[in-house]
């Protein structure tokens, strides 16, 4: 197999599972919402060739070689909830302090809502 093979086999491939719906999740149904998972995706792949030459060509002994390796990785990151009436939220699935202050950030309006009477502006 030629080198020129081999990479183009390796990017049909690739081609094929970096497409949208690798990254960006098909919908799921739960009780009363969807969620869409958000994927990281990482993919590394090597190719090579090479002959025989010298000696061994004299002798006619010539073989060509040729190999290719790759890896896949497919990471959840997040996943869009979106509720009754079309309210959406994304649920990180990141961990540590920048995790946790993301998600006070995304609770702080509705935890004030819910602590702080409504203003009445008819006063």
């Amino acid at each position: 197999m030629e080198l020129d093979d081999l990479v183009s086999g390796l990017m049909k491939q690739l081609y094929r599972v970096s497409n949208s719906e690798s990254v960006v999740g098909k919908p799921m149904s739960f009780a009363d919402s969807a969620v869409v998972p958000l994927c990281r995706i990482s993919v590394g792949f090597g190719t090579g060739s090479g002959d025989v030459s010298g000696e061994m060509r004299k002798k006619g002994g010539a073989v060509d070689v040729g190999g290719a390796g790759g890896g896949l990785s497919v990471e959840p990151r997040a996943f869009v909830v979106v509720g009754k009436g079309g309210h959406a939220q994304m649920l990180s699935v990141r961990r540590g302090a920048r995790a946790i202050l993301q998600r006070a950030i995304d609770v702080l309006p509705e935890t004030v809502n819910q602590v702080l009477p409504a203003k009445d502006d008819d006063k």
